[in-house]
């Protein structure tokens, strides 16, 4: 660990890393009394001399005077003398009324505590202001009674007299950076004027003195100062983290500072924090509220968005949405509409953006829909049957009849499955329809949750089947019929009816397809295992009508034919 001074901008006092603020050893305040125009030496005895540091400061008017044998104050009467290595001397020449006040040597050194040794120097006498601005080369001045006379050796006008065709120093502008974390960052400080003033660089954030001129006052590898014609100053910072994000301030060392400060932004690109972000989990439909968390750090802070990976919409609250902007996101009671895989992307400008793949599974038994329960096909067709599946995990499926498995056979059977996500097709192709070949069959589907059957009927069709055409002014059904007449005979006799059949019967209770749900009604676990123990006839009551009228007027036609 190494040591570094701190320069306090208010109060002008100094740090020591590794140390408290308040310094832990303090030497009583000396009290030194002389007159007007005499020269002034103060001593400071320094306990220890391996990589010292020492530093004059001048308390009462928050100036620091002196660092090492360096002078930092442009007041040409002020020097500093080092007698061996443990004794700084700083003397002020020709004092002045107002040099009185509270003076202050600050040492420090590696493993070591922090020592301040304090002087009040008091001026006394009046003198007139000519004798700081004089005119002729010499003044003889006699104090009043109970003081000493004072003589004053020549003085020349050059030194006492205040040029104005002098200009103030001034800086002219500072950069504002923005740099990657790892890279180099160099401000730069331009100054006008400065002549026999230096330029200082300085941490705003802890008040940190980091270089005075070109001589780096902390104590770390990775500051440098360089300038150009003594007018454009660069301060060079390497490898750059978060922690030097923050202000900086170019000062000229005047009388009273002249400050400028600089803002250097230290950007991150975002990364994602493993220990509070969600990972893939899978629950029981209709048993939990599932919450997906994201966290991401970065500089500035990064933005989240979650999307779905398939691009489609997903419900968050009341709203259907296709992005959602926040850390985290819940799902009250979780379905299988929201399993799939959820993006979550971090980003905040500064590329390249991040993003994780959380997938979120739900579990259920297996659901059968049948479209068509009811299927006709003649000898000797060909004839498909088939059944909608959803579960998961995914369920083995088998077909059955008498409750023997039927196993694909070149001439006979055949069977097809799509899988798509949780859902899956079966199809169970009949080839060369025979006589045996009429009666019920049963899809079935089976996993880790439960199980569920489904019964489909083939039926034989006669060759001369056709549509009862509806009466002029009626309207044909958009359907297909539900019920079918033979040609009555010769004689009227022989009228048969036919079952009637439906295009799409349900296998479930509620008479709908899986994952299409009403907007207050959400499908119940009654639906995972029913099995189909017949099917329900809805046919259209108007159509049912008119086939009944029409059949009861053949009959009548045909009994009054047959009386004539």
């Amino acid at each position: 660990m190494y040591n570094k001074i701190t320069l306090e901008l208010s109060l002008l006092t100094f740090d020591f890393e590794g140390h408290t603020k308040t310094p832990p050893v303090t030497n009583s305040t000396l009290y030194l009394t002389q007159s007007v125009g005499d020269h002034v030496t103060l001593h400071c005895e320094v306990g220890f001399t391996y990589n010292v540091l020492v530093a004059w400061i001048n308390e009462g008017e928050e100036k620091l005077l002196s660092l090492q044998d360096e002078v930092i104050t442009r007041d040409r009467r002020i020097s500093v003398q080092r007698n061996g290595n443990q004794t700084w001397c700083l003397t002020i020449r020709h004092i002045r009324q107002e040099d009185s006040g509270l003076y202050a040597c600050v040492t420090s050194a590696d493993f070591q505590p922090v020592q301040h040794k304090k002087f009040y120097l008091q001026v006394e006498g009046l003198v007139p202001d000519a004798l700081f601005w004089p005119n002729d080369k010499s003044i003889l001045y006699d104090q009043q009674q109970n003081t000493r006379a004072v003589r004053f050796r020549r003085l020349t006008s050059k030194r006492f007299h205040y040029d104005t065709t002098v200009k103030e120093p001034s800086i002219v502008d500072i950069t504002k950076l923005t740099v990657r974390a790892g890279k180099d960052a160099v401000l730069q400080c331009t100054v006008e004027n400065l002549g026999n003033y230096k330029v200082a660089w300085l941490r705003v954030k802890n008040h940190t003195l980091i270089a005075v001129h070109t001589k780096v006052i902390l104590r770390s590898d990775r500051y440098s100062v360089s300038h150009q014609n003594l007018k454009t100053w660069q301060l060079r910072i390497e490898n750059v983290t978060l922690e030097d994000n923050g202000y900086y301030m170019c000062q000229i060392t005047t009388p009273i500072f002249k400050t400028k400060p600089a803002y250097l932004e230290v950007v991150v690109p975002p990364s994602f924090d493993s220990n509070t972000t969600s990972n893939s989990t899978s629950v029981l439909e209709y048993t939990q509220n599932v919450t997906l968390t994201c966290n991401a750090t970065g500089n500035p802070l990064p933005v989240i968005k979650w999307c779905r990976e398939d691009n489609r919409s997903f419900r968050v609250g009341k709203q259907k949405v296709k992005q959602y902007y926040g850390n985290s996101i819940t799902f009250p009671l979780v379905t299988r509409a929201y399993m799939g895989a959820y993006l979550c992307i971090a980003s905040n400008n500064v590329p390249p953006q991040v993003r994780r793949r959380i997938y979120l599974g739900v579990n259920f038994p297996p659901t059968i829909w049948i479209p068509n329960q009811v299927v006709e096909a003649p000898l000797g067709s060909n004839t498909t049957l088939e059944c909608h599946l959803e579960s998961q995990p995914i369920a083995e499926n088998f077909w059955l009849r008498g409750g023997d498995y039927l196993h694909d056979r070149e001439n006979k059977f055949k069977s097809h499955l799509t899988r798509d996500s949780y859902k899956a097709h079966m199809k169970l192709s009949i080839l060369n329809v025979e006589d045996k070949d009429y009666g019920s069959y049963v899809c079935a589907a089976k996993n880790d949750i439960g199980k569920s059957e489904g019964s489909l009927t083939l039926y034989k069709t006669e060759d001369k089947v056709t549509q009862v055409p509806p009466e002029k002014g009626t309207t044909s059904l958009s359907q297909r019929p539900s019920v079918l007449m033979k040609q009555p005979d010769d004689n009227g006799k022989n009228i048969e009816e036919y079952q009637q059949k439906t295009n799409e019967v349900l296998v479930s209770e509620n008479r709908r397809p899986p994952g299409v749900h009403q907007a207050n009604h959400l499908p119940g676990p009654q639906e995972h295992s029913v099995k189909n123990k017949g099917h329900r006839i809805n046919p259209d009551r108007k159509a049912i009508h008119l086939l009944l009228a029409v059949s009861l007027f053949s009959i009548i036609y045909s009994c009054q034919a047959s009386l004539w």
